[in-house]
């Protein structure tokens, strides 16, 4: 306690001189944390998209009928596709299937998107020097 109160002392000194390069190294010294590798990402993403699916829902927009209780569905499915790829060798695959009413929600959207860098409209002049 009384060595992490002396390192926060000094790294707010270092600080105020803005010594930037300095609180940079004492800090990584202190970091006892790993990158994680590639099989922790695997995991760690595989189990956001689980997640993910199960959570995510849509509701159709409600039919003529008012009386009828609303359809809640999945927004998102995950199928397995087998895919041949020589005479005798397949290979199965996970795919991920979006609702219909969800890539028209996108699409509808994504007209609407400012895009960040516009395309040229006037044709480049050839550079003579």
């Amino acid at each position: 306690a009384k060595e992490q109160e002396r390192l926060r002392k000094k790294v707010t000194d270092l600080m105020k001189k803005q010594k930037i390069r300095q609180v940079r190294h004492l800090v990584k010294k202190q970091d006892s944390t790993r990158p994680w590798g590639q099989d922790a990402h695997a995991k760690v993403g595989s189990r956001l998209i689980e997640l993910f699916i199960e959570t995510a829902h849509i509701q159709p927009p409600a039919s003529q009928s008012g009386d009828s209780t609303p359809e809640i569905r999945p927004a998102f499915t995950h199928e397995m596709r087998t895919v041949a790829r020589e005479q005798q060798k397949s290979r199965r695959y996970g795919v991920i299937k979006c609702d219909p009413l969800v890539r028209q929600g996108l699409d509808r959207t994504a007209k609407h998107m400012v895009i960040p860098y516009m395309p040229m409209l006037i044709p480049p002049i050839n550079w003579t020097g």
